[in-house]
Formats: structure tokens, C-alpha cells, sequence
């Protein structure tokens, strides 16, 4: 029903869910990424032609100053095409809103819902580039992170390393950084952001 069409992982009823495999995410990612910008997202029912949706969203028309327009790159999407890259977050939204973000660039994912999984991961693997939340179970992003710097194998020991926090002061930056992370990126996450990073971390590096 209408009251939980927006919920993670509903499904109409479970025809539905044999006939379609998805995660289900795309109304509520949608939903949780219009309300970060304070707005809201509806829906109507249009029998027998589907549903209508629409979203309001409170915007100023500003115009960005000039110097800035013009160091604004274009993507390029075949550099970073077929690159490795751990998503660590115990927030599903959040990983696979990453997820689907990065796969626009042929990049491939590996996930972990926690610091365990992503020091698991990092122990076997060598990674581009790996994305870690700092809130996590198990081991917080600091500890993995610490423990994938110091590891014997050396797999990822130089690997970039971002941190991902929905908020970052200057001294926690300064320990995320202590603990051998070479960036902070808050939440929400653009698309535009992550190819800064990665133009910055991966091609430079």
C-alpha cells in the first residue's frame, strides 16, 4: 500500500517478489535523498495507466560565479573504467547508493556491511580505492583501517583510503587521518564528488 511504497525492501505481495529479483531500494533511496534536500516525494494511483509520482523541492536559481564554471572538468569515463573498489558501510541504502553511483563508471564493487568484512576483504584482495564509514560494527572504520595499514601482507597498505561520516570536525578529520586515511568525504555522497576523488587518488597516485 501507499504507506509502505517508499519502506526498504517491500514488496507489493509475493507474486510480485517471484517474478522480480531487485532490491527494492529505489523509492526509498529516492525518498531519504528528497527529504536531505527538504523536500517531499508523493504518489497517485492512475489506473489503469500506473501511478503518478512527483517530488517538490525548495530551489534558488543562483548563478555560479565564473571562474568557477570553468574549472568544473568533464567526466571521463573511461579512465576509470574496470578499477576495484571496497564500499564499506553497515548502511545498505548508503552502500548501494554508492554502489550504483560508481557502477555509472564501469567500476567495479565489492561490498562490506561492516569493519570485519571490510578488513576481511582488504587481507585478500588489492583495491584501487576503498570507502570506509567510520560508525560501524564489529570493527569501526578507524580500526580497519588501522589494522589494513599495518598489515603483514601489505596488500592495500598504501591503497586510498576515504573516510565516509555524515559529519566531520577538524580534529576528527585530523584522527581520521592519524589512522592512516587519506581523505573525509560526508554524506549525502555526489556523483560529482566521488569523481573528484578518484581523479585525485586513483589517476594520481
Amino acid at each position: 500500500d501507499k504507506a509502505n511504497l517508499f519502506e526498504s525492501f517491500t514488496q507489493a505481495n509475493n507474486d510480485i517478489y517471484k517474478h522480480n529479483s531487485g532490491t527494492g531500494l529505489g523509492l526509498a533511496i529516492s525518498k531519504q535523498l528528497i527529504e536531505l534536500m527538504h523536500g517531499s516525494i508523493d504518489v497517485r494511483d492512475n489506473q489503469p495507466q500506473g501511478s503518478i509520482f512527483w517530488i517538490q523541492l525548495p530551489i534558488k536559481e543562483i548563478q555560479a560565479p565564473e571562474e568557477t564554471l570553468k574549472t568544473i572538468k568533464p567526466l571521463s569515463f573511461e579512465k576509470l573504467h574496470g578499477l576495484d573498489v571496497l564500499v564499506a558501510d553497515d548502511n545498505e541504502i548508503n552502500r548501494k547508493l554508492i554502489s550504483s553511483l560508481l557502477n555509472l563508471y564501469g567500476i567495479h564493487i565489492i561490498e562490506a556491511e561492516n569493519g570485519q568484512q571490510a578488513l576481511e576483504h582488504a587481507s585478500t584482495r588489492n583495491f584501487d580505492l576503498i570507502l570506509m564509514d567510520i560508525r560501524m560494527p564489529e570493527l569501526s572504520g578507524i580500526e580497519a583501517t588501522e589494522k589494513i595499514r599495518s598489515a603483514v601482507n601489505g596488500i592495500n597498505n598504501k591503497t586510498p583510503i576515504i573516510a565516509l561520516t555524515a559529519h566531520a570536525l577538524p580534529h576528527e578529520q585530523k584522527m581520521f587521518m592519524d589512522a592512516g586515511m587519506n581523505a573525509c568525504l560526508t554524506k549525502p555522497v555526489l556523483d560529482y564528488q566521488l569523481y573528484e576523488l578518484f581523479d585525485h587518488w586513483v589517476e594520481n597516485n
